[in-house]
C-alpha cells in the first residue's frame, strides 16, 4: 500500500490527508501501531484528546463521552431525530448521562442536541421529569465556563411550567452515579421507595433561623435562568419544543442578556403570529429571528 502511495502524485496525495486524518478508524489504527503518536493523542487522565464528537448513535457519542478528556471537548452533537429505534427509557437515561458528562467540559462552545418524535413503541416522545432537570443543571454548568457559542434543542417539550421550574443544582458527580445506576435494579424496588416518606418536626425542636436556612438550602435555577447565564452564546436554537406564546414572552428579557447574540431559531413552535411581531421589534437589529412563518398553530 505504501509502495502505490508513492506512486501517486503529491497533489493527490495533501488532498487525500486531511480526509484520512479526520476519520477515526484509520487515525486509531496508527496510534495503535506509534506509541508516540498514541501517547500525543492522550491528556494526562489518559483520556484520548478530542475536540469534537458528532454522531446520530446515542450508544456511541455517550461511549465518546467515556473515553474523551471533557476539558478539551469543543463540539458535542448528537442528532437522534432520523431514529425511532429507541425506548423512552433509554432516551432518558442517556440525556441524563450525557448532561453529567457535559457538566465538566469547560471548554464547550457548541451543543446539539436533536431527538426523535417518537420512541420505538411510536409513541409521542416526551422527555421525563429528572431528565429535564439534568438538562437544566449542565445548561447551569455550562454558564459558569463562558464558552457556549451555539445551543440547540430540538423536540424537547419546553412548555410554560418547564421553562420556569426551578431545579436545585446539585453536584454533577451525584447525578452521575445516579443515572450510571441500573434500571433494572430500579423498577425492582418496592413501590414504598418511589417517594421518600416525610418526617415531622418534632415540636420540641428549635426552629433554626433564616440564615441557617438559606445556607444549607443549595441554590435553585430554572430554564429561563440557565439561558440567561449564557452570556456568550451568539445562536439559539429552539425548534420543535412545543413553545407557546406565553413561554416566547418569556424568552425576551433573557435573550436581551446575550449581548453577542446574532441568531435566534424558533421555528415549528406554537408561537401566534402576534407574539412572533412582538419578538421581533424587541429583539436588538442585528439578531436574526427565524421560523416565524413556520409555526404549528390549532385552530
Amino acid at each position: 500500500m505504501a509502495a502505490s502511495m508513492l506512486k501517486m502524485p503529491s497533489e493527490m496525495c495533501l488532498a487525500n490527508l486531511a480526509g484520512f486524518f479526520g476519520t477515526a478508524q484509520p487515525f486509531g489504527r496508527l496510534a495503535a501501531c506509534a506509541r508516540d503518536l498514541a501517547s500525543d493523542l492522550q491528556d494526562s487522565s489518559g483520556h484520548l484528546r478530542v475536540g469534537s464528537i458528532v454522531s446520530t448513535n446515542l450508544s456511541s457519542a455517550l461511549e465518546g463521552l467515556n473515553h474523551v478528556g471533557l476539558r478539551g471537548l469543543r463540539v458535542f452533537s448528537l442528532d437522534l431525530s432520523g431514529t425511532t429505534q429507541l425506548s423512552k427509557q433509554e432516551i432518558e437515561q442517556g440525556i441524563r448521562q450525557l448532561a453529567a458528562s457535559l457538566s465538566k467540559a469547560s471548554s464547550l462552545q457548541v451543543f446539539m442536541l436533536r431527538l426523535s418524535c417518537f420512541d420505538a413503541s411510536m409513541d409521542r416522545l416526551r422527555v421525563g421529569l429528572s431528565s429535564w432537570e439534568a438538562l437544566i443543571r449542565c445548561l447551569g454548568e455550562l454558564a459558569k465556563y463562558d464558552q457556549l457559542r451555539s445551543l440547540h434543542l430540538s423536540s424537547i417539550n419546553i412548555k410554560n411550567s418547564r421553562a420556569v421550574q426551578n431545579v436545585s443544582m446539585v453536584g454533577c458527580s451525584t447525578a452521575a452515579q445516579v443515572c450510571c445506576k441500573d434500571s433494572q435494579q430500579t423498577a425492582k424496588l418496592p413501590a414504598v421507595f418511589d417517594s421518600p416518606r416525610k418526617l415531622r418536626r418534632s415540636a420540641t425542636e428549635l426552629t433554626p433561623g433564616a440564615g441557617a436556612a438559606s445556607a444549607a438550602a443549595p441554590p435553585q435555577i430554572s430554564f429561563l435562568d440557565a439561558l440567561a447565564g449564557l452570556s456568550s452564546l451568539e445562536e439559539l436554537v429552539l425548534t420543535h419544543d412545543e413553545i407557546f406564546g406565553n413561554t416566547a414572552e418569556m424568552l425576551l428579557p433573557v435573550l436581551h442578556k446575550m449581548k453577542y447574540l446574532k441568531r435566534v431559531d424558533l421555528t415549528r413552535n406554537h408561537i401566534p403570529k402576534q407574539v412572533i411581531q412582538t419578538l421581533r421589534m424587541a429583539v436588538p437589529q442585528n439578531v436574526e429571528l427565524c421560523g416565524d412563518d413556520l409555526q404549528t398553530l390549532f385552530c
